[in-house]
């Protein structure tokens, strides 16, 4: 009985980690501050990431569009820059404890590099960051997105399909 029993606080210990609820992540527009990234590839981005997030198990990801009418502000993306008392007032409004910022550059005509940060609404630090080279295609947007989320959460990526 004695043996069983570290065994048994081990197993729960584990499962309680394990059963951990999703981090509700709040992605916002995409950044293309050269201009040089259309609006079909950025909107992409944005949607696949969100999606992404959420097959990882590990996140909910929620969209701009969700929060605009939480918040009220219809630009406070825009700019690229987010003050952490806009970030804190996100988190506030909406309970999320995250937010997702992704920054896209167009590299040449057939590929893009789009850096991704999770910023903590309580701190407005970074949480965590992952970046990942893209092929200007629909397809690989959607593979580049699913390894985002991958790195975002230190997760095996060639075990997670890419998010359909």
């Amino acid at each position: 009985m004695k043996r069983l029993l570290p065994l048994l606080l081990c197993l729960l210990s584990f499962a309680g980690i394990a059963a951990q609820p999703p981090k509700r992540v709040i992605v916002l527009e995409t950044i293309d501050k050269e201009g040089t990234i259309s609006y079909a590839y950025k909107l992409m981005l944005h949607s696949n990431l969100a999606t992404a997030l959420t097959k990882t198990g590990k996140a909910e990801g929620y969209d701009r569009a969700d929060i605009a009418q939480i918040v009220g502000d219809q630009n406070f993306t825009r700019t690229g820059f987010l003050t952490e008392a806009q970030i804190k007032h996100i988190g506030e409004e909406t309970g999320t404890r995250y937010l997702l910022l992704a920054e896209a550059v167009k590299v040449d005509e057939n590929q893009m590099f789009v850096t991704a940060k999770m910023l903590s609404v309580e701190t407005a630090r970074i949480y965590r960051n992952a970046d990942e080279l893209m092929e200007l295609n629909a397809q690989a947007i959607q593979q580049g997105c699913a390894n985002l989320a991958c790195k975002l959460f230190d997760l095996d990526c060639a075990a997670t399909p890419a998010a359909t």
